[in-house]
């Protein structure tokens, strides 16, 4: 499964970085529905500015969150995974009082600290998430109100004119 320490390493940092990555698309995907669709953003601005800046953003995060890992070499397996992730080796070495294979070089940063900064980063993209649908969700409605009033105002003013003209 695991492979050797290089290849669990690799395997464990694109898996990061593809996980990151996939959050932050999704949370850009949003930002630029809720530009275009709430705030008119034209879709040649959004590309030509936003997404650039967005992108860069998201590599410039997402990067260091998957590079310190590896920098640290907490890429290792675990007992009930597949693959390789965030963690020492042996698996609980540092809260079972064992000696730490893995990861040995993670003494400031704990493999934990790790997990638990992803953890909040995720949380962070997820209240992202809700609030932009609800912008977005909440643009439609008011979009679709002012049209049914537009739409209902029309034939009235339509009336007043033919009248008008009748009475001339």
């Amino acid at each position: 499964f695991y492979g050797n320490e290089a290849t669990c390493s690799a395997q464990g940092f694109v898996i990061i970085l593809a996980q990151a990555f996939t959050v932050a698309a999704t949370c850009s995907l949003s930002l630029y529905y809720v530009c275009t669709i709430r705030y008119g953003m034209t879709d040649d601005t959004a590309n030509k500015r936003l997404l650039p800046i967005l992108l860069i953003i998201s590599a410039l995060a997402i990067v260091p969150m998957a590079g310190v890992p590896l920098w640290l070499g907490l890429y290792n397996p675990r007992l009930f995974d597949t693959h390789c992730e965030i963690t020492l080796y042996p698996w609980r070495c540092d809260a079972l009082e064992l000696e730490c294979i893995g990861g040995a070089d993670a003494s400031k940063v704990s493999a934990s600290a790790m997990s638990a900064t992803l953890a909040s980063l995720i949380f962070v993209a997820l209240v992202h998430l809700i609030i932009s649908f609800v912008l977005v969700v909440v643009s439609i409605f008011q979009t679709e109100a002012e049209e049914k009033n537009a739409m209902e105002e029309s034939p009235r003013q339509e009336d007043d004119n033919e009248l008008n003209a009748n009475a001339n």
